[in-house]
């Protein structure tokens, strides 16, 4: 896909309707969180594109590319490339890319298979899939964690963030 002339869908970066319900086993500890649903529009860092500096957004971001600096978004963040810097979002996920920072959202934090962060998390409601890996503390009002979920920090559950 590195070299796919192809233009990704707003769907396809964002996610859709149907696939925005997050279901856990029934025997999880956890409720069931629902993933926020995008709204229209957005930006979109691409692949093999780089910017260093602060980003504020008034609407969704998707980084597929490397960014060097803090990242303020209204809407939905979803990054599967690289993000060297604060990340903050209505919702924030972490797509198989990497944040060296912290990642604050004020729903839902998720980090799915292959995503990295190396900073602490804060959202109320954080999901964090098989393969995915955080080195830092997590505060969160309600976890879900997968088994193959690597957390090297302290688990805050049922603490409103700060």
């Amino acid at each position: 896909m590195f070299w796919n002339d192809r233009k990704e869908t707003e769907d396809e970066i964002f996610g859709t309707e149907a696939e925005s319900t997050v279901m856990l086993p029934a025997d999880a500890p956890t409720p069931v969180v629902p993933a926020p649903h995008a709204k229209e529009g957005g930006s979109v860092l691409g692949t093999g594109i780089s910017v260093t500096g602060n980003i504020t957004a008034e609407d969704n971001v998707s980084v597929m590319g490397c960014m060097e600096g803090d990242l303020a978004a209204k809407g939905v963040v979803k990054i599967s490339g690289t993000v060297k810097g604060n990340v903050s979002g209505e919702s924030v996920v972490v797509a198989g890319g990497t944040v060296t920072g912290g990642v604050t959202a004020s729903d839902l934090v998720e980090i799915q298979r292959g995503g990295c962060v190396q900073g602490d998390v804060q959202a109320k409601n954080v999901r964090i899939c098989a393969g995915a890996k955080v080195v830092g503390d997590i505060t969160a009002e309600s976890n879900a964690m997968e088994a193959g979920a690597v957390v090297q920090g302290k688990l805050n559950v049922g603490e409103k963030k700060a």
